[in-house]
């Protein structure tokens, strides 16, 4: 039989990690978000599927992401148990997200992070973040592999229509 105080113990320390990820995503502390993320993951790891309220793994999945570790998002999917997988509709998105990120496709990339309407209120914040993270290292990655490079080709990798992709480009780069 648990006692009360130790279900009351467990309920505080849900609600004060879902209320610390939720404060690591509003301040973009985006490398101690995936820090939280893993410590929460093996904190819980004996229960499954998450006790958390919020979409944990989809989180971790965008907070991944963000920080353009790839390798630990592939290895998170293969962990999360496949009950979970089927069970938040979020977490599917996001992995299709990363799927179109391992295949360079992407027009895919956008076009998946950018269905805000499809995303709980938990992950909207962290999909708006991705796009602009993974827009600013895709002009990286541009300037880097290109000395030239046609309009259309730039305005397909950065998501912009060909009017606009100059539109946060520094003037040093044109």
């Amino acid at each position: 039989i648990i006692s009360p105080f130790v279900f009351m113990s467990q309920q505080s320390r849900r609600s004060t990690d879902e209320q610390e990820v939720q404060h690591l995503i509003a301040q973009k502390s985006w490398d101690t978000l995936v820090t939280k993320c893993e410590h929460i993951e093996l904190e819980y790891a004996n229960e499954q599927p998450s006790p958390l309220s919020i979409p944990f793994y989809a989180i971790q999945l965008f907070a991944y992401y963000i920080v353009n570790d790839l390798d630990s998002a592939r290895f998170l999917w293969k962990r999360i148990p496949s009950e979970v997988k089927g069970a938040q509709p979020d977490l599917a998105l996001v992995w299709r997200i990363g799927q179109a990120i391992w295949k360079r496709d992407y027009a895919n990339v956008y076009t998946s992070a950018s269905q805000e309407s499809a995303w709980s209120p938990a992950v909207v914040e962290l999909s708006r973040a991705f796009i602009e993270t993974f827009r600013h290292r895709t002009f990286e990655l541009i300037t880097k592999a290109y000395s030239t490079i046609t309009e259309p080709d730039c305005a397909t990798c950065r998501r912009r229509a060909i009017s606009c992709i100059y539109r946060d480009i520094p003037p040093s780069y044109i």
